[in-house]
């Protein structure tokens, strides 16, 4: 157990560092698919909550009729990555600040 710890909660915390792709930890401008539907798109909201349940809400590029479609919000484990920092964070950007833009639909 030298690399593994136990927190109060009784689960294993590993002292190394995080290897995000290891554990295919979405960053947002990431362009992820749903494994179950296939729906494709860009990492632009992550939602966390009190139980441990991350989402992600992926935008899709816009239809052949040049509409914006709805986002849709997935559980973290269920996307994968297919091309890691697509879109990139401007600087100005990082911390907005301000109201959510996107909110869960989903729960």
């Amino acid at each position: 157990m030298g690399d593994t710890t136990w927190n109060s909660n009784f689960w294993p915390v590993s002292k190394r560092p995080i290897n995000k792709k290891e554990f295919n930890m979405i960053e947002l401008g990431d362009e992820v698919k749903d494994t179950v539907t296939g729906f494709k798109g860009i990492a632009v909201a992550r939602h966390n909550y009190l139980q441990g349940c991350d989402r992600i809400s992926v935008q899709p590029k816009i239809d052949k009729e040049n509409k914006l479609p709805e986002d849709k919000s997935f559980d973290e484990p269920q996307l994968t990555i297919i091309k890691q920092g697509k879109i990139a964070r401007q600087a100005s950007m990082i911390n907005p600040g301000g109201p959510e833009k996107y909110t869960d639909k989903g729960r």
